[in-house]
């Protein structure tokens, strides 16, 4: 932690778990042992630091056009304490031949956001203890740290709407009506989930299975990033025709050290951080376009209070997706498979109380000539490099395709400790925004079979991958409402698995795929080609920074 050689540093504190609320004071000490003599101090210092990193992506000139992620520090909390001078108490010090001690207390202020991704993987938000010995003549001074965890307390009965019962209600296409009943929507960690399930099938249509997912996403600045937290199939609900079915459940959600539900706003304007949780409960149904997809959002807290598991079920909130039968449901979150356009024939009956109504739906796709954005079809070169030293290139041909076309690109891998290169694989997810909602999903996936259990120092390998027929291609739509935006995406996700923590690579290619087949698109040449460039600081570790992120517009920005 750059301690100078001639002395050895400890900071033990209060906790074992590294791990305080905010508001809460940390208190230890500092233990210090010198073997130099004659060293000049100019002060002795601890502070407590807060510090958020996260990465932009920019545009650089010159003879190539490239994109590199540039990547900021911002300190957002610092409070030091001073170990030398007249305010040290003999209590606070204690010398003995070389080896000293200072004790200390640094209070943590009340509103403070919470430690996310203590590692390397950006975004970031971490808290740690530095100790500085400022010394008079030397080009750097001694310093060394300690990292703590710190989360915010968020007390559920300050928000009393999350623990009052929700209804969910959905219906669709086949008649099937869905409720589902949660007793609240706050919770801490360690607690059940209780919800009941109630399905109104008439027809009897096969209810082949259900599941639900407790996800995670954060936002640091403008960088999303989410995973799922938990996921488990309903055991109860698993190939059934019922006619009506009612099941309750009570799910654990798991007793982990994951910061609470949390928005905090700095007085920094770049220092913005939101942590958010959502259940998503599916039902899956024999059939297209039957499925249910209920998203709920919840409240995850840090205080666990008797009240939390005594709320009564009067005046349950009450969310309906659907009360009209003749109304497809769709999962709103699902990638749209088309743009269902209704053709609907209305007889309008005089002396009914009900007209006769009937829809077909049709597939319409908008044209995409790559011609018209002659950008992507470029050669693009990404380079990486982890904290092993290892650096890894891929070139591909370029980033605009059609539909069956393959992509062609060439991956080499500068591995001169011959570290063990365990295997890789490439991934082609589609990714869409309808309105403010986000989603994506894998539309092929496969392993790269001539990089397996390798340790050459200099590896090279070409490969050429068709592209399924998928037919939606990429696009932006924005109607004259700003609430109808649609955009659909594609990107291409290259995983180098590497022995060791904090090895592997992860490389997101946004591309573009196309409607309008061309005899150029196989013809462009490799001339100036766009270089992306995201390491070169051997100590950083290289993370996938985009799943399930909602917005990739910042690097398709910077391709166009």
């Amino acid at each position: 932690m750059g301690n100078d050689i001639s002395s050895a540093i400890t900071i033990d504190v209060d906790r074992n778990n590294l791990f305080y609320y905010s508001g809460e004071t940390v208190s230890g000490i500092v233990r210090l042992n010198i073997t130099e003599e004659n060293l000049e101090i100019r002060e002795i210092y601890i502070s407590l630091i807060g510090e958020i990193s996260y990465r932009t992506v920019g545009t650089g000139g010159g003879g190539f056009r490239s994109i590199s992620a540039n990547k900021y520090k911002i300190r957002f909390y610092y409070k030091k304490l001073s170990l030398s001078g007249s305010n040290i108490t003999q209590q606070e010090f204690i010398r003995d031949r070389g080896r000293y001690a200072w004790l200390f207390q640094i209070r943590l202020n009340d509103n403070l956001p919470p430690t996310i991704n203590q590692s390397n993987i950006f975004p970031r938000i971490r808290y740690f203890l530095q100790f500085v010995i400022d010394k008079s003549y030397y080009t750097s001074n001694i310093k060394y740290k300690k990292y703590l965890t710190v989360y915010p307390r968020v007390n559920l009965l300050e928000n009393p709407q999350c623990l009052l019962p929700s209804i969910f209600e959905l219906e669709n296409r086949k008649y099937i009506e869905l409720k589902a009943t949660f007793n609240k929507l706050g919770y801490v960690f360690g607690e059940n989930i209780q919800f009941t399930l109630e399905i109104h099938n008439p027809r009897k249509i096969l209810i082949l299975h259900s599941k639900l997912s407790i996800l995670k996403y954060y936002q640091i600045q403008k960088e999303f990033d989410g995973f799922i937290v938990y996921k488990t199939i309903l055991p109860e609900i698993v190939n059934l025709t019922n006619e009506h079915i009612m099941e309750r459940f009570s799910i654990k959600i798991p007793s982990i050290q994951s910061p609470p539900s949390y928005k905090f706003q700095g007085e920094n304007p770049k220092i913005f951080v939101h942590i958010y949780y959502r259940l998503k409960l599916t039902v899956k149904v024999r059939g297209i376009f039957t499925n249910f997809h209920i998203n709920v959002p919840i409240t995850l807290g840090t205080e666990p209070n008797s009240d939390l598991s005594q709320q009564q079920s009067f005046n349950p909130l009450s969310i309906s997706y659907s009360s009209n039968r003749e109304q497809s449901i769709f999962n709103d979150d699902d990638p749209p498979p088309d743009y269902d356009t209704v053709m609907q024939i209305v007889i309008d009956k005089s002396w009914y109380t009900s007209n006769i109504k009937y829809k077909k739906y049709l597939t319409i796709h908008p044209r995409v000539n790559l011609l018209e954005n002659p950008q992507c079809l470029l050669p693009c070169i990404f380079e990486f490099e982890n904290r092993k030293d290892i650096k890894l290139k891929a070139t591909f041909n370029k980033l605009g395709y059609i539909f069956g076309e393959n992509i062609q690109f060439t991956l080499e891998i500068q591995n001169p400790r011959k570290i063990l290169i365990l295997h890789s694989n490439l991934s082609i997810l589609k990714c869409y925004q309808i309105e403010s909602k986000f989603d994506e999903y894998i539309v092929y996936k496969t392993i790269l079979p001539k990089i397996v259990n390798l340790t050459n120092e200099h590896i090279m390998e070409r490969f050429s991958i068709k592209i399924p027929s998928i037919q939606l291609p990429s696009y932006k739509f924005r109607g004259g409402d700003p609430k109808i935006f649609v955009h659909i995406y594609y990107r291409i996700k290259l995983t180098v698995k590497v022995e060791g923590i904090f090895n592997n690579f992860h490389i997101n290619v946004p591309i573009i795929l196309g409607t309008e087949h061309n005899s150029d698109l196989n013809q462009q040449q490799s001339f100036n080609p766009i270089s992306i460039s995201y390491s070169s600081n051997t100590e950083q570790s290289i993370f996938n920074d985009d799943d399930l992120p909602p917005d990739y517009d910042i690097v398709m920005r910077s391709l166009q």
